[in-house]
Parts: C-alpha cells; structure tokens; sequence
C-alpha cells in the first residue's frame, strides 16, 4: 500500500506525459491480442467449412461442374452462418476433377479488425482449401446379378448392358490395387453354377442317365375285300385365300410367320370303287425299346420351401435340372467372387441372351456368391455393419418375371407369385446388410418397376435406366456410391 499510495499522491507531473506516450502501443498491443483471436477463430472456422464442404460434394450425387458448385456453395454458407455464426465476406471457387473422382475447394476472405483499424488495419485476410476423393478405403464384393434373357436382344440391349457393365468394373479396379472383388452371376429361367460343379455336396443328381422303356404294340391288318360299293368321285381346289399371322411370345419377344388360309370348292368328276368290309387277318404283335437319355448342363432348380429364400445350406441341396437334350434352358455359367480383372470382363464380353425371366434365380445365387459358406466359399465373413468388406448386390432386368416356381422347377407362368418371391428375397438379403442397387433397363411395366425400388437398400439405389446412355450413367453412380469420399490434402 505505501508504494501505491506514493504513486497516487506523485503530482509532479511526469506521469501524464508518460501516459500519453504509451496510449498508442497500448491500444495497438490489446488490438492485436483481441483481432488475433477473431482471426484464428475465423480462419479455424473457415478451414472446418471448407473440409465438411468439400467432403459433401464429393459425394457421387454431383457428377458435373455446374451441380458440385451450386450444392458447394449451398453447403458452404449454410455451414458458416448457422454452426460458426459468421457473416464473411467470401470468395468461393471449386474445381471437379477431370476423372470426376476429386473435387478441390477454395475459400478466401477478410476479417474485420476492431481497435486495429484505428491505426490503419481495416482488416485480415485468411484463406483455406481442401481436395476431396472418391476412392476405396476398404474392401468390396460386389454380385454382378445381371438378366441374359431372350428380350435383351432387342434394341441392342445386351450390348450396351456389357458395355456398361466393363465401365463399372474398370472404375472400381483403376487403382491397381485387389480390394475389389467381382462375381458375375448371368440368370434366365435358371442360372448355370457350372459344369465343374457336378458331384459337390451341395447339389443333388448332378450325374447324366438313361431310362429304357418297353411297349409292344398289335394290329389286325385286312386282307381281301369282302364287300364293294360305288362313290362319287370328287376333284377341289382352293378358293378366297387370305394371309393369317401366327405368333409365338418368348419372354417379350414375339416373332411371327405368315400363312394362307383357304376354303376348297370341290366337284363330282365320276364315281369310284370303294371297299367297305374287309376280310381280316391273323393278329400282328410289335416290341418297341425306347432308351430316354438325360443330361445336367449345368442349370439347377430351387430348393424346397422354406430353403428357397434362404443361403445357408441347412443340409438341404440344390436340385441339378437334367434335360432329355444338352440344350440348356439357363445363362453362361457363373463366375464366383474374384479379384481377376481379366476374368470378370471376359466372363461379361461372353453373355449370350436365350430363354425367359426368372429374378428369383438370379437374386438366391447373388446371395450365395456373397456369402462365406458354400455352394461359394469366395466370400469374407459378413461385416455386421457391412464396412469390411463391403458386400453389394447389382441387379440389373430388362422385363418382368415371365416364369415363376411350380415345385423346385420354374416352369410355371404366375408373374404374381414370382414378384412375391422376388421381394421376399431382396428383403432377407437386406436383413443380413448386403446393399442392393436395381436397374429397370427400359422396363414400361409399373409393377416391375415398384419391385425393383423396393427391393434397392433405398431409392437412391434404385435405377430407371430408359436408354442405353441411361443404363451407362446408371453403372457409374453405383461405382461411384461404394466408393467412399475422404480428404486428399
């Protein structure tokens, strides 16, 4: 106290002058302290922004320059004002990548100054930017469940349907790197597990076989004519033909052919001998062996109920199709889960388009490819959160279901029924995490179109791909959606 009160009671003058002096630094060094704050505060702010900014865009829904600026800049003030409470004056610029797999952001600004400006700081200038990508942080197994059937060669769909199909996998495996894994499963009235596969465990009379049947047969051949009598004798031709067309459907597709139909006009020419009672001979007996040969081509049917639905195999095995001809009525043979590039698209560039439309098939065996346990064993274990690896399921159909399951065949023609077992297996394939995009390629029919949206893991899954420009773009956001945005610098 006594060297305070020395100094409050000093009237000597001195301190004043002195006063005066420092007022200047004093208001400069407090300006700094407090506009430096505001300053680290906002360029940590406006860095934060530009890093969330940047990740949303990167997302696979913008896909061009005009959509990643306006979402960008949408975000961008959202964020500054509403979570930072900032009213910058802002200068924003985006860039899309070439590839379309990078978004880079940039923002620069000022920031007022408060006591600063009193001495000729009006303001700050900050600045911050960040790259976002699109890439593979994990490992994905992705089912290509892919419609081969008859329909797809109209309109050049199969085509464009392995053009499209190439560009995904070459998106997904353009880092070099094996964290991608492919199966390609081609599906018809049934899908083809593939000839090596005859004699597994999980499949049922898989061995070709022969059946041998014997009939005899008898008739009583006529020998001299007993009784004689006369008849009129007649002579027709074909008057007031007219073309009749006759067509056949086969899953959508219906190919005519064109005919005469005719009536006949005849006329009595003379009269003619003809008999009416013949005298019969002893009884003529005859042995006929048929041998009937059945062969498997690798197509295979359902399993009973409830087995159907499900991938597991509970003891219970896939019945083998055998067919009396080596014509199969199913795909290309399956390719399991590989991380072979080559494969993959050579399996893709060899489809072929026969036969009518069964998605039950292809949608159990999808399952199947994915998981770990046989018939396929190519699969990981089953991520609870789907994260590693990350299972997806591609469906891709032209049509609706044509057949539909009688027994364990799909010989049977209730469009109804197989759309209810088609939504039940999406559904359960759901329930074990495994995401599910669907393709309606130019699908006109509204109940196909409703099973296929619901069955994808959410409308932002689900495709209505009317042309082939639309079925490419479709391929690319799905390769695009599994990979995971993330900051690159």
């Amino acid at each position: 106290m006594t060297h305070f009160s020395r100094f409050r009671d000093d009237v000597s003058g001195g301190f004043a002058p002195l006063f005066a002096v420092l007022l200047v630094p004093l208001i400069m060094i407090v300006g700094m302290a407090v506009d430096y704050g505001r300053v680290v505060y906002a360029r940590t702010a406006l860095q934060a922004v530009v890093d969330s900014t940047t990740l949303a865009v990167t997302s696979p829904k913008y896909t061009d320059q005009d959509s990643v600026e306006a979402a960008a800049e949408r975000i961008f003030n959202a964020q500054l004002r509403e979570k930072y409470g900032l009213e910058l004056p802002t200068q924003l610029s985006v860039e899309l990548g070439p590839d379309g797999k990078s978004v880079t952001v940039r923002a620069n600004s000022n920031v007022k100054s408060t006591l600063l400006a009193a001495v000729g700081y009006p303001y700050t200038s900050i600045g911050a930017h960040a790259k976002g990508m699109r890439g593979l942080d994990n490992s994905v197994e992705v089912a290509l469940v892919l419609d081969t059937t008859n329909s797809m060669n109209v309109s050049g769909k199969l085509a464009n349907l392995k053009t499209s199909a190439n560009m995904m996998v070459d998106i997904l495996t353009a880092d070099g790197l094996d964290k991608v894994k492919f199966a390609v499963v081609p599906f018809a009235n049934y899908v083809n597990v593939g000839m090596s596969n005859r004699g597994a465990a999980w499949l049922s009379n898989s061995n070709d076989y022969s059946t041998t049947s014997t009939s005899t047969s008898c008739t009583t051949p006529n020998t001299t004519c007993q009784t004689w009598v006369t008849q009129p004798k007649q002579t027709c031709v074909n008057v007031n033909c007219v073309p009749k067309q006759t067509c056949t459907t086969n899953d959508g597709v219906q190919p005519c052919k064109t005919t005469q139909q005719c009536q006949q006009q005849c006329t009595v020419t003379g009269t003619q001998q003809v008999c009416s009672v013949w005298n019969k001979g002893p009884q003529v007996c005859t042995t006929k062996t048929t041998t009937t040969n059945y062969f498997w081509s690798g197509c295979v049917q359902s399993r009973p109920a409830p087995n159907h639905l499900l991938d597991n195999n509970n003891g219970v095995p896939y019945p083998a199709l055998m067919l009396t001809t080596k014509n199969q009525p199913c795909a290309s043979p399956i390719v399991p889960l590989t991380t072979n590039k080559t494969v993959v698209k050579a399996a893709i560039n060899a489809l072929v388009a026969n036969y009518e439309t069964y998605v039950p098939a292809g949608l159990n065996w999808g399952w199947n490819v994915l998981s770990p346990t046989a018939p396929f064993t190519e699969g990981a274990p089953h991520d609870p959160n789907n994260r590693k690896p990350r299972k997806a399921l591609v469906l891709m159909t032209d049509g609706e279901n044509t057949k539909s399951l009688s027994g364990t065949m799909h010989s049977g023609s209730n469009t109804a029924n197989a759309n209810g077992l088609t939504t039940a297996l999406c559904n359960n394939i759901r329930a074990q995490n495994i995401e599910i995009f669907t393709i309606a390629f130019m699908v006109t029919i509204p109940a196909t179109q409703n099973m296929l949206r619901g069955c994808a893991t959410s409308t932002d899954n689900f495709f209505d791909a009317t042309d082939a420009a639309a079925l490419e773009a479709a391929f690319k956001k799905i390769a695009a959606q599994l990979q995971t945005p993330y900051l690159g610098q």
